[in-house]
């Protein structure tokens, strides 16, 4: 039976997946048409999936430098939470504000210093209500002076809407790859569809500028075993959270699949 590996290569991550099943390589088969709701342990699937899609997107695109800010509703007496779609307009204007933040700062700066984001809205269990965004840092400016300028701007979206203000909270990225916060992202996503009982937009949304991970796949003929782990670069280590085995008998598509995460440390920003 041939295995079949891809290699992804996102910022300062490889990952290593392989499939061992025939089903893998019949050729010209399409997709029959859904029939059935998506099952709950399909979902489940689908959510991997995503997770893994965010993960590699925010490896690829975001480093240490680059921010988590979170902007949040403040709950006001005697009035209803903003509705989900007002929240979208929100950010909106948002992003039409921080753009022309750093078109202003390229300027000042006589560079242009590229904005990339990634944001996914929030609406938790009991109606709260806020929004995750990671997006490119201004590093030639200092942490207060970043937190005020994005502060003024949601003060003048914020204040449109409400009487009181809403602080935002605000902080480098940290670690070496970003998968507890995508799946972190996914989670949230998961909950705001869960409070609402509909879909309120995408799982998370991004800039048109991000950059994709790159993907190569290889086809491995002959008795090569299946489950050796990768050799690790000098430097590198392989997060044990991110090793995978699922063997034919575990799933019911009837396939085996093994996944590594090998990772260079990143330098931690003080």
């Amino acid at each position: 039976m041939r295995q079949i590996k891809f290699i992804i290569t996102a910022g300062n991550t490889i990952e290593i997946e392989k499939v061992r099943t025939e089903r893998a390589y019949q050729r010209g088969a399409e997709r029959s048409p859904k029939k059935n709701p998506t099952t709950d342990r399909q979902k489940r699937v689908n959510e991997r999936q995503a997770e893994k899609k965010l993960r590699r997107s925010m490896n690829e695109n975001f480093d240490n430098s680059c921010l988590y800010v979170t902007y949040m509703y403040i709950k006001e007496p005697d009035k209803p939470y903003v509705d989900p779609v007002e929240m979208d307009e929100d950010m909106r204007k948002m992003l039409r504000k921080i753009r022309v933040l750093f078109k202003r700062e390229s300027k000042r700066l006589g560079r242009k210093i590229e904005l990339k984001y990634v944001w996914v809205k929030a609406v938790g269990k009991r109606s709260a209500r806020h929004f995750h965004m990671i997006m490119s840092g201004l590093p030639h400016l200092s942490f207060r002076e970043v937190q005020d300028k994005l502060q003024a701007i949601w003060d003048s979206v914020y204040l449109q809407r409400h009487t009181k203000r809403s602080y935002i909270n605000i902080q480098h990225l940290r670690g070496d790859h970003y998968g507890k916060l995508a799946a972190y992202f996914i989670k949230q996503s998961k909950t705001t569809f869960e409070t609402m009982g509909r879909t309120i937009g995408k799982k998370w949304n991004a800039s048109k500028n991000l950059t994709k991970p790159v993907i190569r796949k290889v086809v491995i003929y002959g008795r090569r075993s299946f489950n050796t782990a990768p050799n690790l670069r000098p430097g590198w280590y392989m997060d044990q959270d991110y090793t995978v085995q699922i063997d034919p008998e575990d799933n019911e598509y009837g396939f085996a699949y093994r996944a590594w995460l090998l990772v260079r440390p990143r330098e931690e920003r003080r």
